[in-house]
């Protein structure tokens, strides 16, 4: 997801985190007017209470992407497996409100953002977790700061979007989808026309990261092989032709081989497992 970051070209993804909230349908109803797509970072605990929106935030095509259960950080935050758990929560609520039973975004943001604080360690080691599950984590590298004060006001919006921005080409935009920071909304409009004046194509992450369930699913396969090759002591070569004075070493050699060996078992037990479902199938249609 890194390179979400960079672009030969100008765009902006608009990001909203914590909702839904009293203040989702103003945002929705400002988004679908100058036909624009934004990516939703949902709160579990807030989805059962407001499942119609969510329901319309998918329904008006905006991506929905997940923000954990809780955020209550000494709880989120209480050991890497717990964010792991949270993150099921909220997505369990969110697939349950939009009626899509296989529902899942694969997108994660930290409450508080990945980098940093006193959870440093724990957030460093979810990232790890999250990834063995299929799920990668995106931060922002632009906003409006709307969480920095409680004297909230357009003006100071979009002088903090206009500073942030910098000359970025690719804007990952945090702004928040809260009661507390209906300014933002007021100041949506603006930050929409703002961002076009300038030459930014507005995107959703959706379109970035979850173009089709191929892509996805290919992303993962390949960090699934690197890892167990890390597992197996295999020492990882960097893409590019090797230099001429390249020697795979004895050790390598081994490891290469029980990466291959642990791969061959890993594919004949499933085989069994398929095989061993088939008779139990079998055997129950026979009865009948």
């Amino acid at each position: 997801m890194d390179t979400i970051y960079k672009s030969d070209t100008k765009r902006v993804f608009l990001t909203f985190d914590d909702g839904p909230s009293p203040v989702t349908s103003k945002i929705l109803d400002i988004l679908k007017q100058e036909n624009v797509k934004a990516t939703f970072f949902i709160l579990g605990s807030n989805v059962d209470s407001r499942k119609d929106v969510v329901k319309r935030m998918y329904e008006e095509g905006h991506y929905l992407a997940n923000h954990g259960y809780s955020h209550t950080y000494s709880k989120i935050y209480s050991s890497p497996q717990s964010v792991l758990d949270e993150y099921n929560e909220c997505n369990d609520k969110v697939k349950n409100a939009i009626e899509v039973p296989d529902y899942n975004s694969h997108l994660f943001r930290f409450p508080g953002g990945l980098a940093g604080g006193k959870y440093a360690e724990i957030k460093k080691e979810a990232k790890e977790i999250l990834l063995q599950n299929n799920i990668v984590n995106v931060d922002w590298n632009a906003l409006t700061g709307d969480a920095e004060t409680n004297n909230l006001s357009v003006e100071f919006e979009m002088t903090r979007l206009t500073e942030t921005m910098e000359s970025k080409n690719s804007l990952v935009i945090l702004m928040h989808d809260a009661a507390a920071k209906s300014v933002t909304a007021d100041a949506l409009p603006q930050i929409i026309a703002k961002l076009k004046e300038e030459g930014y194509t507005h995107r959703e992450i959706g379109e970035k990261f979850g173009l089709t369930k191929k892509q996805i699913k290919g992303f993962f396969s390949r960090y699934h092989r690197k890892q167990a090759k890390i597992d197996a002591g295999v020492t990882l070569r960097k893409k590019g032709r090797p230099p001429k004075d390249y020697v795979v070493s004895e050790q390598d050699k081994i490891a290469e081989l029980k990466y291959i060996l642990a791969r061959k078992e890993a594919k004949i037990k499933s085989l069994e497992m398929e095989n061993e479902l088939m008779r139990d199938f079998l055997s129950l249609t026979e009865r009948k």
